[in-house]
């Protein structure tokens, strides 16, 4: 799990900024989204941030790698930038 985006930069929070993660799995299917958005939800019940919006993209490495083959514009800036939460970088 990474987070990227401009919390990932360190850039002050304004009140309509999301929280970006990245949550690549073995297969990246729908199963694997329902429990990384379920997870997310649950965290932030936990960490009491309930309102802070959450934009969760669940993939595979595959397609990761697919995108980094392109050059892929979105996945120069997650490598740039990302904090990795959980996981391997």
């Amino acid at each position: 799990m990474w987070l990227f985006g401009s919390r990932a930069r360190g850039q002050e929070r304004r009140w309509d900024s999301d929280v970006d993660l990245l949550v690549l799995t073995v297969r990246g299917s729908e199963t694997d989204r329902k429990i990384a958005q379920e997870s997310i939800w649950k965290a932030s019940e936990e960490e009491d941030s309930l309102g802070t919006v959450y934009s969760v993209k669940v993939n595979d490495r595959s397609w990761l790698e697919g995108r980094r083959e392109i050059e892929s514009f979105f996945i120069q800036e997650v490598d740039r930038d990302k904090v990795v939460l959980y996981g391997k970088p």
